[in-house]
């Protein structure tokens, strides 16, 4: 029937279906090698920007420790010096034995300090008394005692006083470390939390990436499949409009030679 195809102007009919099925399939071709494209671009820069997320959290990590260990170095002398002076306190008032407390007592005694305040106190009441010629008198010997008992009660517990304030110290300054380290334990909780979404936010994005090219496959065989159907069905509608043609023609020829009988 290819004479009666070209007469119908079946071939030109046929012509044309096949090149826009051809056309049709290059065009789902091109959008689809796009969306890929699209897919690779999204995944690279996912994941781009999950490196580059990682690297910050890895920075603020350093950050949060180094902080945390200057901080903590800042409070150790207090802390040392609190714990030695709240140790000194417990020893001058008997609680780690009577042979530690003669010891610090006797330290204290020996302090260059505190014989030099009870020397020149010692010093005074001598001068004060040989202006009045009275320095071997059984007063001037009672001022001296008086003196020399009150001075050091009152120097002792100026110590322990002293001793008390740095303990405390030490106590604010443990307080402040124990602080720190909490802040700072929270603060790299929260990151490692991050670091975890970050990880587990990648995992079903690129998830979804390979879902979506599986669908685009998907979709683009059905697609394709469509138009094969299509270009098939109408392909058939144009062999069967051709043999009706024919049909059509011979049946008026047929008409055409009655008339002549």
């Amino acid at each position: 029937m290819g004479f009666l195809d070209s007469l119908f102007g079946i071939d030109d009919a046929q012509d044309d279906l096949a090149r826009g099925r051809i056309e049709s399939d290059a065009s789902l071709d091109t959008g689809a090698a796009g969306a890929q494209r699209g897919f690779r671009k999204a995944r690279t820069d996912l994941k781009s920007g999950a490196r580059s997320a990682r690297k910050d959290i890895s920075r603020a990590r350093q950050e949060v420790t180094g902080g945390r260990d200057a901080a903590l170095s800042f409070l150790d002398p207090d802390i040392e010096a609190g714990d030695a002076a709240r140790e000194n306190v417990l020893v001058a008032l008997g609680l780690r034995g009577l042979d530690a407390q003669r010891e610090f007592f006797g330290n204290f005694q020996n302090d260059a300090g505190f014989q030099a305040t009870q020397q020149a106190g010692i010093d005074t009441i001598d001068q004060s008394a040989a202006s009045r010629g009275s320095i071997f008198s059984g007063g001037t010997q009672k001022d001296l005692f008086s003196f020399g008992q009150r001075g050091q009660a009152s120097q002792f517990q100026d110590r322990l006083d002293r001793l008390t304030g740095l303990s405390t110290v030490g106590s604010t300054a443990r307080t402040n470390a124990a602080e720190v380290s909490t802040n700072a334990g929270n603060s790299l909780a929260g990151l490692r939390a991050s670091d975890a979404d970050i990880h587990l936010g990648l995992s079903r994005t690129l998830a979804g990436l390979r879902t979506g090219e599986g669908d685009l496959d998907f979709s683009l065989g059905q697609l394709k499949a469509n138009n094969s159907t299509t270009f098939n069905n109408a392909l058939a509608d144009t062999r069967g409009q051709g043999i009706n043609n024919l049909f059509r023609i011979g049946t008026e020829a047929a008409k055409a030679a009655a008339g002549f009988i």
